[in-house]
């Protein structure tokens, strides 16, 4: 579904379960992509290293990364139109939410994501090689920006509003 069909509660960050989700290339000669995910309202992060940018690699990475949260923190998905979308159907199956696609070229649409992954980059610059870069790099970066201190959070952490949730236990 498109972005326009989206429920307006998403656009105004009022409650938790809210992603937005993208992909971040490695390096053309060496390859390897990141797929990011951030929840809207927290701005936490979740990463999954993928070998490659094929639909089933992309859904399989995200399922993982993502069925760890409760149900009430996996409501709605918004994603760009890349390929790496195409098996939205299974991941809206397996975890429970809604997908919607922003519209072509609309980068702020998904701007909490967008966002994200620019601070992403200050650990992986551009022209990284991810295939060389272990999940254990990947997983430490992900913990450092969730617990990195944002003005829009009233300088608290993701991982700090993420906590103030009652009675919701992570499993990561």
């Amino acid at each position: 579904m498109g972005i326009d069909a989206r429920p307006a509660i998403v656009e105004r960050r009022h409650r938790f379960g809210d992603w937005e989700s993208d992909t971040v290339e490695g390096s053309k000669a060496g390859g390897g992509f990141l797929a990011t995910h951030v929840e809207r309202k927290s701005g936490y992060v979740c990463v999954a290293k993928l070998a490659n940018k094929r639909a089933d690699v992309f859904a399989a990475g995200t399922i993982r990364v993502l069925r760890g949260f409760p149900p009430s923190l996996r409501r709605t998905l918004t994603a760009d139109n890349g390929v790496e979308f195409a098996h939205f159907k299974r991941l809206e199956t397996a975890l429970g939410l809604k997908v919607y696609f922003a519209h072509p070229y609309a980068a702020w649409e998904r701007g909490s994501n967008e966002n994200t992954n620019g601070l992403l980059r200050e650990f992986f610059p551009k022209g990284s090689d991810f295939s060389t870069i272990s999940h254990q790099a990947v997983a430490r970066a992900t913990a450092l920006l969730n617990h990195r201190p944002r003005k829009r959070l009233q300088f608290r952490t993701p991982a700090e509003v993420l906590a103030q949730i009652p009675s919701v236990a992570l499993q990561l």
